[in-house]
């Protein structure tokens, strides 16, 4: 699809090879499969939708600000042809965690997305100019997590009294909250990976 531009991060030092999730279980025994897999899947339908609606703010707590501009420059480029993208019926089919690296700054883990939609896109006036309305596009996509080294899961964190970074205004924050005094998304810190790329 030629609104997709993928988004890579290097790594520092020339990269490392993925060693086996069991490991890092051993480093981090709250860290969930499970959880992480659900939030992937969550964050593919609200990038999906964001670029269908032109909006990626719900996305801005949960991953890197480098990835949140890029987001943001793909939905721009489509608003700015005249064009927009339609979605329907999203589904994530498979996801698979492939292993992870532990870097000097931070620990990443990529995630393979396999996943079906029915994406087109039309011009101003209405014509298709690209996909199907009908045909499902099945996909695979590579979504990379980030989050500071040494960083560990805390699954009992529950409602975290916070400051919002925006103004400073106290917020209770389950997993992510809007701050109602500023408006800024403010999310928990319990949830510390933030995807930080997004490739083919």
């Amino acid at each position: 699809m030629s609104w997709f531009t993928p988004y890579h991060v290097m790594d520092e030092g020339g990269g490392e090879n993925l060693r086996p999730m069991s490991e890092y279980s051993r480093r981090d025994p709250g860290f969930s499969i499970p959880m992480l897999q659900s939030r992937v899947s969550n964050l593919y339908i609200q990038w999906m939708y964001g670029l269908s609606d032109g909006d990626m703010e719900p996305l801005r707590p949960y991953v890197t600000d480098t990835l949140y501009d890029h987001f943001c420059a793909q939905a721009r480029t489509i608003r700015d042809a005249g064009r927009t993208l339609h979605l329907e019926r999203p589904a994530v089919l498979r996801t698979e965690i492939l292993g992870y690296r532990a870097l000097t700054q931070e620990d990443r883990i990529p995630v393979r997305l396999q996943t079906r939609a029915v994406i087109y896109t039309l011009d101003a006036k209405g014509n298709l100019v690209e996909g199907d309305r009908s045909a499902e596009t099945f996909e695979s996509r590579i979504w990379e997590f980030s989050r500071p080294a040494g960083d560990t899961t805390d699954h009992d964190a529950g409602v975290v009294s916070m400051h919002c970074p925006g103004c400073g205004a106290p917020v209770d924050v389950l997993d992510s909250a809007k701050c109602p005094f500023c408006g800024k998304l403010v999310r928990a810190r319990h949830f510390n990976w933030k995807a930080c790329a997004v490739y083919e």
